[in-house]
């Protein structure tokens, strides 16, 4: 009934690996912060226990099956902090929005800077 309908999904990498036919997208939340694993900061591959499988699965969803990955980080957006976490998520193939923890301000993302 709704052709063109888009279901973006929030961190359901497992559906996702499973039925990638019904996925148009998918969103995660600090994956690059990665604040449980001080080594995993900007790349959380590093991290064994949760963002480096969690980067693994988003990385499959990506390369095997062309779903665009946005990844959402919690930072000023004008700061040094939105800029790494921006160029890492990007660097990466995936959709960085830097934004804050309400996401009541215009963040930073790929061709956008916030206009505030």
């Amino acid at each position: 009934m709704h052709p063109d309908m888009k279901f973006i999904f929030n961190q359901h990498f497992d559906f996702a690996l499973e039925y990638p036919w019904l996925v148009d997208g998918m969103e995660t939340e600090g994956l690059f912060s990665a604040s449980s694993w001080g080594s995993a900061y900007l790349q959380p591959w590093n991290d064994p226990w949760w963002w480096g499988p969690q980067y693994d699965k988003a990385r499959k969803l990506h390369d095997w099956y062309g779903i665009p990955i946005i990844v959402a980080e919690y930072a000023d957006p004008w700061s040094g902090r939105a800029y790494q976490l921006h160029d890492a998520i990007a660097n990466q193939g995936f959709v960085p929005y830097i934004t804050n923890d309400s996401w009541n301000i215009t963040g930073r993302a790929l061709w956008t800077d916030p206009n505030w």
